[in-house]
């Protein structure tokens, strides 16, 4: 019985350095809404842990996340630039003014 209150004071002690839907949007800069819908359609990058209701995550996965999304945009800068497209027409019809050149 020595044993359970330590294990279980050691599993409180690593859910204090887990990141809550709230944090985890703060250090992403994006809304804590768009990690909820990516919760919901089974999309977010990040792995979550399910705590009964509550939703966290670990702190070392979104940092392998962003190393990742760091070599992701590094390559993207490195890849050839694409040929400059031909500009837009505007839609719908021409103006009068556009008609009579």
């Amino acid at each position: 019985m020595s044993n359970t209150p330590t294990t279980l004071f050691e599993r409180l002690a690593s859910f204090e350095t887990l990141l809550t839907v709230d944090k985890l949007a703060e250090f992403l800069c994006i809304s804590p809404r768009t990690i909820r819908n990516w919760l919901t359609l089974g999309v977010c990058p990040i792995r979550p842990l399910k705590i009964k209701t509550a939703v966290r995550f670990d702190p070392a996965e979104v940092a392998a996340y962003l190393e990742e999304m760091k070599l992701v945009f590094a390559q993207a800068q490195k890849a050839p630039d694409l040929p400059p497209q031909p500009p837009r027409r505007g839609r719908g019809r021409p103006r009068k003014a556009a008609q009579e050149s």
